[in-house]
This record gives structure tokens, C-alpha cells and sequence, in this order.
């Protein structure tokens, strides 16, 4: 948890909360194993990973939560991400 005042323009807040979301889903799954929780959690953790890769990369930041949204937005920066 960052114990300062966080700005959405700044990637690594980004990547930190993406890193407590992703760490938060590994120890529900170590516990309880699948669970819808633990499945919402990886999905928050992807969207922060994405947009924290998009703020770096001059983005505009967008209030969403479309995962699809987010990959075909960070495909125009790294073709890799084409799905």
C-alpha cells in the first residue's frame, strides 16, 4: 500500500496497485483456491498493469474498466499486445 498521496499520472502508483491486487488474488487463491473474488481481483490487477503501461507511454487516461478497451489502446504503442 503506498503511504502517500497517489497520482493517476504517475505509472509506478499505477504498477503498485496492480502489484497489491495481483499479490491480494495469490494468497485468496493459496486459501480458498478459484474463487469469484480472487478472479475480480486478477481482472483489477490487469487493468492497472494496462493503464499504468499507458500513462508511461503518454496516454491519456480513460475512467475504465473495459479490459478490451485497454489492450487494443496499448496495441497502438506495442503491436505485441494485438489480440
Amino acid at each position: 500500500m503506498l503511504h502517500r498521496p497517489t497520482d493517476d499520472q504517475n505509472p509506478a502508483d499505477w504498477f503498485a496497485f496492480a502489484h497489491e491486487r495481483l499479490h491480494g488474488a495469490d494468497v485468496l487463491h493459496r486459501s480458498e483456491g478459484v474463487t469469484a473474488l480472487g478472479i475480480e481481483a486478477l481482472q483489477e490487477a490487469t487493468e492497472r498493469y494496462l493503464k499504468g503501461y499507458l500513462v508511461a507511454q503518454g496516454w491519456a487516461l480513460v475512467k475504465t474498466h473495459d479490459l478490451e478497451r485497454l489492450v487494443k489502446e496499448a496495441s497502438k504503442f506495442e503491436p505485441k499486445f494485438s489480440v
